[in-house]
């Protein structure tokens, strides 16, 4: 019985400390693939950003950001929505995101990126060196 004792005061001890720890946890921001409760939109070129209701990854709806490659254009092909409290420099913070790729999206060799913060914001963005055919 004294060694059960034992154990059980150590699991406590043990309990206290990590629950200690995940109380600094916290989530900041959570959207369920809406358009709203973001703090803004950066549109470049021919982007877009709408709602839909399919394709979805949980829930009923999601967000859809397209972008148009145009060869006459020089410039940035942003297309995404912004949360200005995301990051900044010193902190720890975590997120995720997803991508649906259609059974009929065609690659190209280009030297793009999927990127998904900044600096400033945690700011969802998602460039692709494909295409649907």
């Amino acid at each position: 019985m004294k060694y059960d004792r034992t154990v059980n005061v150590w699991l406590t001890a043990v309990g206290l400390v990590l629950a200690a720890h995940s109380g600094q946890a916290a989530v900041l921001f959570h959207n369920t693939g809406t358009t709203s409760g973001w703090d803004g939109r950066s549109l470049e070129h021919n982007g877009t950003i709408s709602q839909v209701t399919s394709p979805v990854y949980k829930g009923t709806t999601a967000v859809r950001v397209t972008q148009t490659y145009d060869a006459s254009y020089s410039g940035r092909y942003h297309a995404e929505l912004v949360r200005n409290d995301g990051y900044t420099p010193g902190q720890m913070r975590f997120y995720g995101f997803a991508f649906y790729i259609p059974s009929n999206w065609q690659s190209v060799s280009q030297a793009t990126t999927s990127r998904s913060s900044s600096p400033t914001s945690a700011t969802p963005a998602a460039t692709t060196g494909a295409r649907p055919r």
